[in-house]
């Protein structure tokens, strides 16, 4: 049974490896190949600039002031909020079960 598993788990390996090697290789074969002579350029529509746009600014705005963004994720999730029911880091500590020499620093 257990090498069954083990033979189950290579093959899992196997072609996620493979994957992964055929979609990095696409860049590669991208940066050396040649550039066609004269690629047609397209502007975006107005729609999807607009859109871009808006989600520059929405991008600038929380990355400078990411308050609003933060409470909101806070009270959507505050059932789910695992560290609120552990008074102390220690026992935050504890309850991930790391070892103890991290726990004592």
């Amino acid at each position: 049974m257990l090498l069954k598993a083990i033979d189950s788990a290579l093959i899992v390996l196997v072609l996620t490896r493979v994957a992964g090697l055929f979609y990095y290789l696409r860049i590669v074969v991208a940066l050396y190949s040649a550039a066609p002579e004269h690629a047609p350029t397209k502007m975006a529509s107005r729609a999807g600039a607009f859109i871009l746009v808006v989600l520059m600014i929405l991008l600038i705005w929380f990355g400078v002031y990411p308050a609003p963004l933060l409470n909101l994720i806070r009270t959507t999730t505050g059932g789910f909020n695992v560290a609120s029911s552990i008074h102390s880091q220690k026992e935050f500590w504890m309850a991930t079960r790391l070892p103890h020499s991290v726990v004592e620093q």
